[in-house]
């Protein structure tokens, strides 16, 4: 009785239309679309990582580009000033070939003050030697550096003692922490693990493009590495310490 009922009622039951085939290929396109910008999206933000990590490495291990612009400099200032003394002694003709290298000194010298100092490769693994040749762990130390600059960056350590060493006093960690960051604070300490926000870390370049200031991380690793080798590496010979994660 119950089928008879449920079939004499499906005729009145409006039936649902076909799917449009356009709007299918629409939802379809707009969904590859959409991956495809989520790609590209997550390409650009790769690269714009790897060029922040190798500007801050370069500004700390030094630039082979500007190494190469500043010696262009120093040859063009050097040759235009010895085209200025050969004039002064009578040989305008042969100085005034070489007075267009003032100008050439200058051009470069405005590229070199905007260029940023990129790492090489060979920078980039001795920077990556240094953290591996570490007696413990230091995790975050590159995503630190390539992440997106800032006016200031607060670095936080958290310091994991190894398993079964004596864990140092907190004001011990806060007052070795103090000799090379005077404004870090000590968050938490425990037998466990220590936490410290270190002081804010100046990403200010003095550059302005379309009156937009520019920042990088260049002064982040010779900050991490005095942490890391002033004050890290001595509380590890006293007190073990297994690894040390680095965020901000």
């Amino acid at each position: 009785m119950a089928g008879t009922l449920v079939e004499m009622q499906d005729p009145y039951r409006p039936h649902a239309p076909p799917p449009d085939p356009e709007l299918a290929r629409l939802a379809m396109q707009g969904q590859q679309r959409r991956a495809e910008l989520a790609a590209g999206q997550h390409g650009q933000q790769q690269h714009a990582g790897s060029g922040h990590l190798r500007t801050a490495i370069g500004a700390y291990r030094g630039s082979t580009v500007k190494r190469i612009m500043l010696a262009v400099i120093l040859v063009t200032v050097l040759t235009a000033g010895v085209g200025v003394v050969i004039s002064v002694l009578g040989r305008p003709d042969i100085g005034g070939m070489l007075a267009p290298a003032f100008a050439i000194a200058f051009v470069t010298f405005m590229i070199y003050v905007f260029v940023p100092p990129l790492a090489s490769q060979g920078a980039v693994n001795a920077e990556q030697d240094w953290a591996r040749g570490l007696p413990f762990a230091l995790e975050g130390y590159f995503e630190a550096l390539g992440g997106q600059p800032r006016g200031a960056r607060r670095i936080v350590y958290e310091i994991i003692w190894q398993h079964g060493a004596r864990a140092p006093d907190p004001a011990l960690v806060h007052g070795v922490f103090g000799a090379v960051d005077p404004t870090a604070r000590l968050d938490h300490a425990d037998a466990r693990a220590a936490h410290v926000t270190g002081g804010a870390v100046s990403g200010v370049t003095g550059i302005r493009i379309n009156r937009v200031p520019v920042y990088r991380n260049h002064r982040l690793p010779a900050h991490i590495h005095a942490v890391v080798e002033k004050v890290l590496l001595p509380l590890h010979r006293s007190h073990p310490i297994a690894r040390v994660v680095l965020k901000g």
